[in-house]
């Protein structure tokens, strides 16, 4: 998982990586739950919804890491596209 990744590039404890992985996970799983629900097809209202549960994961890292909360959130992406190349 990308929590993993992240973990690595910021020599987090286990501690942290759990929170690293709890909160992506809630974003995956809340994104995807809320694009079925509403038979979402369209690439321009799917991303509202990640959109919103990027935010709402950023909040819950700030509240745990302060201001890494957006480094995170990016090392994740970036480990997502580099999953995605291979």
């Amino acid at each position: 998982m990308y929590s993993d990744y992240v973990a690595e590039q910021m020599s987090m404890s286990d501690e942290q990586k759990q929170i690293v992985y709890q909160v992506l996970l809630d974003r995956m799983y809340n994104s995807n739950t809320e694009i079925k629900s509403k038979n979402l097809t369209m690439q321009k209202d799917k991303q509202v919804v990640y959109s919103a549960q990027t935010k709402i994961a950023q909040q819950k890292l700030k509240s745990e890491f302060g201001k890494d909360s957006w480094k995170i959130l990016k090392l994740s992406n970036e480990a997502r596209k580099n999953a995605e190349k291979k």
